[in-house]
């Protein structure tokens, strides 16, 4: 396939009477243009930044991976709220709102991490 880009994402827990999987959650998304933007590897430090994704046209799903093997880093769409925390070695990718400025935070030391962002 061209143009394209494919999200998954599989969860299973099993712990004691609790034996759930959730497996259903793949898609794909037609990618209007092909380009992708941020800062890449991004070292978050110990007060808040931020990055916008004004280089796309329609920049809507990202894809972050802590870097670091000791340190947490926060991440939220407004200054001081977070709702992601990824503990060492952790990655997400969750689709963005149109707009939306994307606030970093590590907890001790400086965090490496690797952000993209891309058109969809």
């Amino acid at each position: 396939m061209a143009d394209e880009l494919t999200i998954s994402a599989k969860l299973q827990c099993v712990n004691g009477f609790v034996d759930e999987k959730d497996d259903d959650a793949s898609f794909t998304v037609t990618q209007t243009t092909l380009s992708s933007a941020c800062p890449g590897f991004w070292p978050v430090g110990t007060t808040e930044e931020s990055t916008t994704f004004a280089d796309l046209t329609t920049p809507r799903w990202v894809k972050i991976k802590n870097l670091d093997v000791t340190n947490y880093v926060e991440f939220g769409a407004s200054t001081g709220v977070y709702l992601i925390r990824l503990k060492p070695g952790e990655s997400c990718v969750f689709p963005l709102a149109p707009s939306v400025t994307l606030y970093a935070k590590a907890n001790v030391a400086t965090v490496n991490i690797t952000c993209r962002c891309y058109d969809a």
